[in-house]
């Protein structure tokens, strides 16, 4: 009886795990792999000074998973402060491929002088990857909503991970941007009020002043973008802006203790009143990675 006992729950044993097994495979199925351009050697720099029509970038890119048959760019321009969108502005249907953008292409794109193009000028480039099968992929990350007392849980939103779209070794070229720098940093000409005019994170408010800071001659502090003020220091040469980590919110999409800081460039235009930063966000969790924040001088 011993023995019966034993082989029944060896038996039950094997057909549970075979049952997982398979639910395994369930859970894989069809997934597949998007469609994905990203820079082949190196992203375009956040800043480029506009010397002359040709100043810009030329970068080759890539069909990571060779699956895409066509991507294209809008691109979202801020010039002196006023926002405009330019849909399919950049189409490319064989890859390898170069990326080529210039004062003189944007000036033409955007109908304006290249004379007029400069300082804290931005310029977003969201793109739509289009699979050989029709799948259309985009730069929007996709957003979990829990479950309801009268709804399931789903998924909405876009159909790109945020790794692929802030981590620096994706190269990511779904989402990207640059700002054209000016040739150096004046803070009296820096202070004032100031307008939001990006907000790829979405948590800041949409206007804030900056004062001069406490520390030398080139520092300012930034008050009303969050809750808490913050300090930063500006180079006189570049405009290049260092923020060290500070708390600015008691919390981040319900994380404790949000804080900000730069790792990567971020700039003040004090020739043309813009500001363009890209700012890390974390909390005691860890760090939601980096996201733009642009603002115009009102």
């Amino acid at each position: 009886m011993k023995h019966l006992y034993k082989l029944i729950y060896l038996t039950l044993t094997v057909l549970f795990f075979s049952s997982c097994s398979d639910e395994d495979k369930d859970l894989f199925q069809g997934f597949t792999q998007g469609a994905y351009v990203r820079f082949a050697n190196e992203a375009p720099p956040a800043t480029i000074v506009a010397e002359n029509e040709s100043s810009g970038f030329s970068l080759p890119i890539e069909d990571i998973n060779e699956n895409t048959q066509r991507y294209s760019l809008d691109i979202i321009g801020t010039l002196a402060g006023t926002q405009d969108t330019i849909e399919n502005a950049i189409t490319i249907t064989s890859f390898p491929a170069t990326l080529d953008v210039s004062v003189a292409s944007l000036a033409d794109l955007f109908q304006v002088p290249s004379s007029s193009l400069g300082g804290g000028d931005n310029f977003r480039f969201i793109a739509t990857a289009i699979r050989n099968d029709g799948v259309v992929f985009n730069a929007q990350q996709p957003v979990f909503n829990a479950a309801t007392d009268s709804t399931a849980a789903f998924v909405s939103g876009g159909n790109a991970s945020f790794n692929l779209l802030n981590s620096a070794g994706y190269r990511n070229a779904m989402d990207f941007n640059f700002t054209f720098a000016c040739p150096n940093f004046t803070r009296a000409d820096a202070l004032g009020n100031y307008t939001v005019t990006v907000d790829n994170f979405g948590v800041a408010n949409e206007t804030f002043e900056i004062t001069a800071g406490t520390g030398d001659a080139n520092s300012i502090t930034i008050t009303g973008l969050f809750t808490n003020p913050f300090n930063a220091d500006v180079d006189p040469i570049t405009g290049a802006v260092s923020i060290p980590v500070q708390p600015v919110e008691s919390e981040f999409f319900g994380f404790a203790n949000g804080n900000v800081n730069s790792e990567e460039p971020s700039f003040m235009f004090s020739c043309s009143g813009n500001l363009s930063f890209l700012l890390q966000y974390t909390v005691d969790a860890g760090s939601f990675g980096n996201s733009q924040i642009a603002g115009s001088k009102m």
